[in-house]
């Protein structure tokens, strides 16, 4: 999560390759969303250097500390998921994010229903199963697992309550 427009972990080399590892930002879950089984919404503006590969999963964040904790999943080929408790739960087809673009998504959960906005776009609500996990969120990667976002997160905001759609567009600018 970067207070400035652009990141700040680019490493300029002029005859040599350069690597670092990966960021990921946590934060406490439960000081932020009382309970991911009831009525909570996050936001976050992001770009992602897509490379048009659906089975490649990026986890833009993971409800808590453990590898099967639920989360939200991006494919490589633009497409969104909330991986609840049970199966992954589609928010948006392939092509929904375009790589190197901001996005400005929203999740809400009613504590039955699952409701994804891209660009304060409204998906479709579909049934999720979400149950309370222990430890912190984890923004930009997943526990314990190669699923790293390769690009670079901006804002991020926890709601515990479900956001409208007239505050979702409020809240995206446009």
């Amino acid at each position: 999560l970067e207070e400035l427009d652009f990141a700040t972990s680019d490493i300029f080399t002029t005859s040599t390759s350069a690597s670092r590892n990966d960021d990921e930002v946590t934060t406490v879950v439960y000081n932020n969303i009382p309970s991911v089984t009831k009525a909570w919404s996050i936001s976050c503006v992001f770009t992602s250097a897509l490379k048009g590969d659906a089975s490649f999963n990026t986890t833009l964040v993971t409800f808590g500390d453990s590898l099967t904790n639920q989360r939200i999943v991006m494919k490589d080929d633009g497409s969104l998921y909330l991986r609840d408790s049970t199966m992954l739960v589609s928010l948006f087809p392939a092509a929904s994010v375009i790589a190197n673009t901001k996005t400005f998504l929203v999740i809400t959960y009613d504590g039955v229903n699952v409701t994804g906005y891209l660009d304060a776009v409204a998906g479709t609500p579909d049934a999720a199963v979400m149950i309370n996990s222990t430890g912190n969120t984890r923004w930009g990667g997943r526990p314990s697992s190669d699923e790293q976002l390769n690009g670079h997160i901006k804002d991020v905001r926890f709601y515990d309550f479900v956001l409208n759609s007239d505050e979702v567009t409020y809240l995206s600018g446009v």
